[in-house]
């Protein structure tokens, strides 16, 4: 059980990090974490349904590694808004920094 506990954990490093969160944010790689730790509280699993493992980290792997977005590339690079993804970043980023900002003034 203990190679499944290393599986994912190599796919953890993997799973892209968010540069700023807001407070009450939902982020996926930080669920799988949590996740992965009450799996595995201590490295290891009792019991475990190893074909359900197998399916959940094949699944997750497909997402971290963008094979679906290498494999059906969009054929448009603008979005809804008119902003292209880079953009779209740059605008989240400062966001965040302006909500941080916010924050901390508050304390």
């Amino acid at each position: 059980m203990a190679s499944y506990y290393k599986k994912f954990t190599r796919l953890i490093e993997l799973w892209p990090t968010a540069k700023y969160t807001l407070p009450g944010s939902k982020d996926l790689g930080v669920h799988i974490r949590e996740r992965v730790l009450a799996a595995f509280p201590n490295g290891t699993a009792g019991n475990i349904d190893t074909s359900k493992c197998d399916n959940i980290h094949d699944s997750l792997q497909r997402l971290a590694v963008n094979t679906y977005a290498k494999s059906y590339e969009r054929d448009f690079t603008n979005t809804a808004f008119g902003l292209t993804r880079e953009e779209i970043r740059e605008k989240f980023d400062e966001l965040a920094e302006v909500e941080e900002e916010s924050n901390l003034k508050k304390l």
